[in-house]
Protein backbone atom coordinates (compact mmCIF):
# COMPACT_ATOMS: atom_id res chain seq x y z
CA UNK A 1 0.00 0.00 0.00
CA UNK A 2 3.00 2.23 -1.08
CA UNK A 3 0.93 4.91 -2.54
CA UNK A 4 -2.09 5.12 0.09
CA UNK A 5 -1.86 7.56 3.03
CA UNK A 6 -2.72 6.31 6.43
CA UNK A 7 -6.23 8.51 6.18
CA UNK A 8 -6.77 6.49 2.75
CA UNK A 9 -6.28 3.10 4.31
CA UNK A 10 -8.55 3.67 6.95
CA UNK A 11 -11.25 5.07 4.73
CA UNK A 12 -10.60 2.29 2.83
CA UNK A 13 -11.14 -0.43 5.68
CA UNK A 14 -14.56 0.94 6.33
CA UNK A 15 -15.79 0.93 2.93
CA UNK A 16 -14.63 -2.74 3.24
CA UNK A 17 -16.35 -3.21 6.63
CA UNK A 18 -19.71 -1.66 5.38
CA UNK A 19 -18.92 -3.73 2.25
CA UNK A 20 -18.97 -7.25 4.31
CA UNK A 21 -22.13 -6.49 6.16
CA UNK A 22 -24.44 -5.61 3.25
CA UNK A 23 -27.13 -8.00 3.37
CA UNK A 24 -28.69 -8.00 -0.69
CA UNK A 25 -27.64 -6.95 -4.21
CA UNK A 26 -29.66 -3.51 -4.04
CA UNK A 27 -27.51 -2.29 -1.06
CA UNK A 28 -24.44 -4.16 -2.71
CA UNK A 29 -24.33 -2.72 -5.71
CA UNK A 30 -25.17 0.89 -4.20
CA UNK A 31 -22.48 0.69 -1.23
CA UNK A 32 -19.90 -0.21 -4.06
CA UNK A 33 -21.43 2.96 -6.85
CA UNK A 34 -20.31 5.22 -3.36
CA UNK A 35 -17.93 4.25 -2.05
CA UNK A 36 -15.72 3.71 -4.97
CA UNK A 37 -16.60 7.26 -6.36
CA UNK A 38 -15.37 8.59 -3.00
CA UNK A 39 -12.72 6.13 -2.60
CA UNK A 40 -11.28 7.34 -6.29
CA UNK A 41 -12.48 10.59 -7.45
CA UNK A 42 -14.11 10.27 -11.20
CA UNK A 43 -16.99 11.51 -12.66
CA UNK A 44 -18.57 7.98 -13.34
CA UNK A 45 -18.70 4.81 -11.84
CA UNK A 46 -21.12 1.80 -13.00
CA UNK A 47 -21.82 -1.53 -12.44
CA UNK A 48 -22.33 -3.73 -14.97
CA UNK A 49 -23.73 -7.35 -16.03
CA UNK A 50 -24.06 -8.16 -19.42
CA UNK A 51 -26.01 -11.19 -20.34
CA UNK A 52 -23.79 -13.33 -23.14
CA UNK A 53 -27.00 -15.49 -24.31
CA UNK A 54 -29.35 -12.56 -24.80
CA UNK A 55 -26.79 -9.52 -25.45
CA UNK A 56 -28.57 -7.68 -23.04
CA UNK A 57 -27.19 -5.62 -20.36
CA UNK A 58 -28.11 -4.72 -16.60
CA UNK A 59 -26.45 -1.29 -15.81
CA UNK A 60 -26.56 0.94 -12.77
CA UNK A 61 -24.54 3.95 -12.79
CA UNK A 62 -23.44 7.11 -10.25
CA UNK A 63 -24.45 9.68 -11.22
CA UNK A 64 -27.65 8.35 -12.38
CA UNK A 65 -27.82 11.06 -15.25
CA UNK A 66 -24.73 10.14 -17.64
CA UNK A 67 -26.31 6.46 -18.39
CA UNK A 68 -29.48 7.15 -20.28
CA UNK A 69 -31.49 4.34 -21.97
CA UNK A 70 -29.88 5.23 -25.26
CA UNK A 71 -26.33 4.59 -24.07
CA UNK A 72 -27.64 1.80 -22.64
CA UNK A 73 -28.86 0.44 -25.87
CA UNK A 74 -25.36 1.31 -27.15
CA UNK A 75 -23.52 -0.79 -24.77
CA UNK A 76 -25.54 -3.98 -25.57
CA UNK A 77 -25.47 -3.19 -29.31
CA UNK A 78 -21.19 -3.02 -28.92
CA UNK A 79 -20.03 -4.19 -25.41
CA UNK A 80 -17.30 -6.23 -27.57
CA UNK A 81 -15.93 -3.17 -28.53
CA UNK A 82 -14.57 -3.17 -24.82
CA UNK A 83 -11.25 -4.11 -24.38
CA UNK A 84 -11.33 -4.62 -20.59
CA UNK A 85 -14.91 -6.44 -20.73
CA UNK A 86 -13.24 -8.37 -23.95
CA UNK A 87 -9.95 -9.72 -22.17
CA UNK A 88 -12.21 -11.01 -19.20
CA UNK A 89 -14.75 -12.46 -21.55
CA UNK A 90 -11.24 -14.27 -23.08
CA UNK A 91 -9.40 -14.90 -20.11
CA UNK A 92 -11.72 -14.71 -16.94
CA UNK A 93 -9.13 -12.28 -15.43
CA UNK A 94 -10.46 -9.40 -13.30
CA UNK A 95 -8.07 -8.11 -11.78
CA UNK A 96 -8.05 -3.77 -12.02
CA UNK A 97 -7.13 -2.55 -15.22
CA UNK A 98 -7.24 0.74 -17.38
CA UNK A 99 -8.43 0.92 -20.96
CA UNK A 100 -4.68 2.27 -21.59
CA UNK A 101 -3.34 -1.04 -20.58
CA UNK A 102 -4.85 -2.88 -23.11
CA UNK A 103 -5.22 -0.84 -25.66
CA UNK A 104 -4.08 2.25 -27.49
CA UNK A 105 -6.59 5.09 -26.99
CA UNK A 106 -6.35 6.02 -30.90
CA UNK A 107 -8.11 3.13 -31.66
CA UNK A 108 -10.49 2.45 -28.45
CA UNK A 109 -12.06 6.16 -29.71
CA UNK A 110 -12.29 4.89 -32.94
CA UNK A 111 -15.21 2.13 -32.05
CA UNK A 112 -18.56 2.10 -32.29
CA UNK A 113 -18.80 1.91 -28.35
CA UNK A 114 -16.95 5.23 -28.17
CA UNK A 115 -19.25 6.92 -30.33
CA UNK A 116 -22.52 6.16 -29.09
CA UNK A 117 -21.53 5.98 -25.00
CA UNK A 118 -18.67 7.48 -24.00
CA UNK A 119 -18.12 10.98 -26.46
CA UNK A 120 -21.39 12.01 -25.59
CA UNK A 121 -21.09 11.32 -21.66
CA UNK A 122 -17.56 13.04 -21.81
CA UNK A 123 -15.90 10.00 -20.87
CA UNK A 124 -12.30 9.74 -22.29
CA UNK A 125 -10.63 7.08 -20.09
CA UNK A 126 -11.61 3.90 -18.15
CA UNK A 127 -10.68 1.47 -15.51
CA UNK A 128 -12.45 -1.77 -14.19
CA UNK A 129 -12.57 -5.18 -12.54
CA UNK A 130 -14.31 -8.24 -13.02
CA UNK A 131 -16.48 -9.65 -10.05
CA UNK A 132 -17.63 -13.11 -9.91
CA UNK A 133 -19.65 -14.18 -12.89
CA UNK A 134 -23.15 -16.33 -12.66
CA UNK A 135 -24.08 -18.80 -14.90
CA UNK A 136 -23.92 -16.58 -18.42
CA UNK A 137 -23.19 -13.15 -17.28
CA UNK A 138 -20.37 -10.99 -17.33
CA UNK A 139 -20.19 -8.61 -14.01
CA UNK A 140 -18.19 -5.83 -13.91
CA UNK A 141 -17.30 -2.25 -12.13
CA UNK A 142 -16.04 0.47 -14.36
CA UNK A 143 -14.59 4.28 -13.26
CA UNK A 144 -14.68 7.06 -15.58
CA UNK A 145 -12.86 10.13 -16.20
CA UNK A 146 -13.09 12.78 -18.63
CA UNK A 147 -9.02 13.39 -19.79
CA UNK A 148 -7.19 12.36 -16.90
CA UNK A 149 -6.05 8.58 -16.68
CA UNK A 150 -6.30 6.24 -13.50
CA UNK A 151 -3.07 6.81 -11.33
CA UNK A 152 -1.09 3.54 -9.90
CA UNK A 153 -2.37 4.86 -6.76
CA UNK A 154 -5.73 4.33 -8.20
CA UNK A 155 -5.51 0.76 -9.27
CA UNK A 156 -3.77 0.07 -5.84
CA UNK A 157 -7.40 0.74 -4.47
CA UNK A 158 -9.05 -1.43 -6.91
CA UNK A 159 -6.60 -4.36 -6.06
CA UNK A 160 -6.93 -3.77 -2.39
CA UNK A 161 -10.65 -4.12 -2.47
CA UNK A 162 -11.75 -6.51 -5.07
CA UNK A 163 -11.22 -9.53 -3.32
CA UNK A 164 -13.75 -8.52 -0.42
CA UNK A 165 -16.06 -7.19 -3.29
CA UNK A 166 -15.89 -10.96 -4.66
CA UNK A 167 -16.14 -12.69 -1.82
CA UNK A 168 -19.86 -10.45 -1.12
CA UNK A 169 -20.71 -10.66 -4.51
CA UNK A 170 -20.11 -14.80 -3.49
CA UNK A 171 -22.18 -14.85 -0.60
CA UNK A 172 -25.10 -13.04 -2.08
CA UNK A 173 -25.31 -14.99 -5.07
CA UNK A 174 -25.35 -18.59 -2.85
CA UNK A 175 -28.81 -16.30 -0.91
CA UNK A 176 -30.46 -17.54 -3.78
CA UNK A 177 -30.04 -21.08 -3.49
CA UNK A 178 -30.81 -21.49 0.32
CA UNK A 179 -34.13 -23.21 -0.34
CA UNK A 180 -31.85 -26.41 -2.10
CA UNK A 181 -30.83 -27.00 1.83
CA UNK A 182 -32.38 -30.04 3.36
CA UNK A 183 -33.96 -29.28 6.89
CA UNK A 184 -30.68 -31.04 8.62
CA UNK A 185 -28.57 -28.89 6.50
CA UNK A 186 -30.49 -26.13 7.41
CA UNK A 187 -30.33 -26.95 10.80
CA UNK A 188 -26.39 -27.28 10.63
CA UNK A 189 -26.12 -23.95 9.01
CA UNK A 190 -28.29 -22.46 11.75
CA UNK A 191 -25.62 -23.18 14.32
CA UNK A 192 -22.88 -22.55 12.35
CA UNK A 193 -24.36 -18.92 13.15
CA UNK A 194 -24.45 -19.07 16.30
CA UNK A 195 -20.64 -19.68 16.21
CA UNK A 196 -20.78 -23.66 17.07
CA UNK A 197 -17.78 -25.95 15.96
CA UNK A 198 -18.37 -28.94 14.30
CA UNK A 199 -18.16 -31.06 17.50
CA UNK A 200 -20.61 -28.40 19.32
CA UNK A 201 -23.07 -29.29 16.26
CA UNK A 202 -22.56 -32.86 16.34
CA UNK A 203 -23.79 -32.61 20.48
CA UNK A 204 -27.02 -30.86 19.43
CA UNK A 205 -27.89 -32.52 16.90
CA UNK A 206 -26.84 -36.29 18.01
CA UNK A 207 -24.74 -36.71 15.23
CA UNK A 208 -20.96 -37.75 14.50
CA UNK A 209 -19.32 -34.47 13.92
CA UNK A 210 -18.06 -36.28 10.77
CA UNK A 211 -21.46 -36.20 9.90
CA UNK A 212 -21.73 -32.45 10.87
CA UNK A 213 -18.43 -31.77 8.64
CA UNK A 214 -20.24 -33.65 5.57
CA UNK A 215 -23.29 -31.84 6.24
CA UNK A 216 -20.92 -28.44 5.88
CA UNK A 217 -19.68 -29.59 2.45
CA UNK A 218 -22.87 -30.07 1.24
CA UNK A 219 -23.49 -26.84 2.38
CA UNK A 220 -20.72 -25.21 0.60
CA UNK A 221 -21.34 -26.84 -2.60
CA UNK A 222 -24.81 -25.99 -2.77
CA UNK A 223 -24.53 -22.27 -1.78
CA UNK A 224 -21.04 -21.60 -3.77
CA UNK A 225 -19.21 -20.60 -0.90
CA UNK A 226 -16.09 -21.62 0.42
CA UNK A 227 -16.00 -20.61 3.94
CA UNK A 228 -17.34 -20.71 7.26
CA UNK A 229 -17.95 -17.14 7.41
CA UNK A 230 -20.05 -16.70 4.62
CA UNK A 231 -22.31 -19.59 5.47
CA UNK A 232 -23.12 -17.94 9.33
CA UNK A 233 -23.87 -14.83 7.25
CA UNK A 234 -26.33 -16.14 5.02
CA UNK A 235 -27.70 -17.69 7.64
CA UNK A 236 -28.34 -14.33 9.69
CA UNK A 237 -29.72 -13.08 6.93
CA UNK A 238 -32.46 -15.79 6.70
CA UNK A 239 -33.10 -16.07 10.28
CA UNK A 240 -32.00 -19.34 10.46
CA UNK A 241 -30.14 -18.80 14.00
CA UNK A 242 -33.56 -18.75 16.10
CA UNK A 243 -35.14 -21.62 14.79
CA UNK A 244 -32.54 -24.39 15.65
CA UNK A 245 -32.44 -26.98 18.29
CA UNK A 246 -30.95 -26.38 21.11
CA UNK A 247 -31.50 -22.68 21.29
Amino acid sequence: MGHLSLTEVKTVLDFLWRVRRTVDHGSFIALILQGLKTLIPCELVGYYEVHAASGSIHATALPTSVLVPEGTSAITRHYRDHPLILHHIRTGDGTPRRVTDMASMRMFRGTALFSEVYRPARIGLEMAIALPDAPGVVRCVALGRDSRDFSERDLEVLHLVRPYLCETQRDLDATGNVQSLSPRERDVLALVARGKTNVEIAAVLSISPRTAQKHLEHIYDKLGIRRRAGAAMLAQVHHFRDSVPGK
